[in-house]
């Protein structure tokens, strides 16, 4: 007998949509046909049917973000139930960028009945919609789809000003996060708040906030447990990283400007395992593939799970950014103090320092397709 999730199932009666319909729908639009998957009535009838086609898909849409612990997949019981063989899951807190969190490609028919495919893994997935994709061209009819959580009821939508920043602070911790401030002070309390919401590494010694100019952050600072660091006078981004950086005693920094917004988590671990296991890796991105500002990959793993950054890119750009990601203050101190070597030269000052990094053997990796976080600051760019 199948036993029942631990978790709480969160996709009953949302709202569906597909790729297509066909003459076998139950119903005459993709939102009402997909809706069939979602009413609960396990008993191997499809409850929705695509048409023939490329990579058919089904989603679901779950309102809000959740953190995403299981997911389950009833195929029919009727004649045609070996067409579900080689499927994807992919999900999605926007609907237009989708990280695949699991692929089945072994041919094998999912069993019907009370024996449904799983996805369960130690790390949850963090989205708003979960997909379904057809690998190949064929049907897809599904009898349900069942997206769980392991958040309790009364955590979702918790306000995050009730979550203490003492909470991730851990004096042992071998991170310190570091981010840059000019007077964007709006934006800046939105990159706080949403990596106050989306970290989960609890080793973070201290978060360290540097106002490169004469505003004062602080009430921000202390909403979220940051320690602030005012140079008073408008110096240029180089000095103010430089300045940051003497404070920072942990062998990583997670260096950050004020202008971004985290959407999923896991980053700074993922970030740790490949910089523990490349010492040629300079820094590590949290862009999504199609979000990396024209920046070509040169590499593509396969299951999607990292990337590498190409050199060379417009013939200044190896890979380094201050956009956010984790690295090592060796290598820092390697090159370092950045202000006393580079030039000042407004928004060159980025490429001279990759090309430093570059000539050194240094590449730049970027996790998985999906992403973690996306710039906010296109029109109030702000020179270095």
């Amino acid at each position: 007998m199948l036993q029942p999730s631990i978790d709480r199932l969160i996709s009953r009666g949302k709202p569906a949509t597909q790729s297509s319909v066909s003459e076998w729908s139950q119903a005459p639009t993709a939102q009402e046909d997909a809706a069939g998957a979602l009413n609960g009535k396990i008993d191997g009838a499809r409850k929705f049917h695509t048409a023939l086609e490329q990579n058919p898909w089904w989603q679901v849409d779950l309102v809000k973000n959740y953190k995403i612990s299981e997911v389950r997949i009833h195929n029919t019981c009727d004649a045609t139930s070996s067409r579900l063989k080689n499927f994807s899951i992919s999900v999605s807190i926007d609907g237009e960028v989708w990280a695949e969190i699991t692929r089945k490609d072994d041919d094998i028919p999912v069993e019907g009945g009370c024996n449904p495919y799983i996805w369960r893994e130690p790390w949850p997935a963090w989205g708003r919609f979960v997909r379904v994709t057809l690998l190949g061209t064929g049907y897809l009819h599904l009898d349900q789809v069942e997206v769980y959580t392991s958040e309790p009821a009364e955590a979702v939508g918790f306000p995050i000003s009730e979550i203490s920043p003492a909470d991730k602070i851990n004096p042992n911790g071998d991170v310190t996060v570091v981010i840059t401030s000019c007077n964007r002070h709006d934006l800046l309390e939105q990159t706080l708040r949403s990596f106050e919401q989306y970290n989960t590494y609890n080793a973070i010694k201290e978060i360290i906030v540097v106002e490169d100019g004469d505003a004062n952050p602080e009430h921000i600072c202390a909403r979220y447990g940051a320690r602030l660091i005012r140079i008073n006078t408008r110096r240029g981004q180089l000095h103010a990283i430089d300045v940051a950086y003497s404070y920072v005693t942990t062998p990583y920094i997670f260096h950050c400007e004020d202008d971004w917004e985290f959407y999923r988590p896991g980053f700074i671990e993922k970030s740790m395992e490949i910089l523990k296991s490349d010492l040629s890796c300079v820094c590590v991105w949290l862009r999504a593939w199609n979000d990396t500002n024209g920046h070509p990959l040169s590499f593509r793993a396969r299951c999607k799970t990292f990337g590498v950054l190409a050199c060379g890119y417009l013939d200044m750009w190896h890979g380094f950014s201050w956009n956010p990601g984790l690295r090592r203050k060796s290598d820092y101190d390697a090159v370092g103090p950045f202000s006393r070597i580079f030039n000042h030269t407004d928004d060159l000052d980025e490429p001279m320092v990759g090309n430093r990094y570059a000539a050194l053997g240094y590449r730049a990796v970027i996790l998985d397709e999906g992403g973690y976080a996306r710039h906010l600051g296109w029109e109030r760019h702000i020179a270095a």
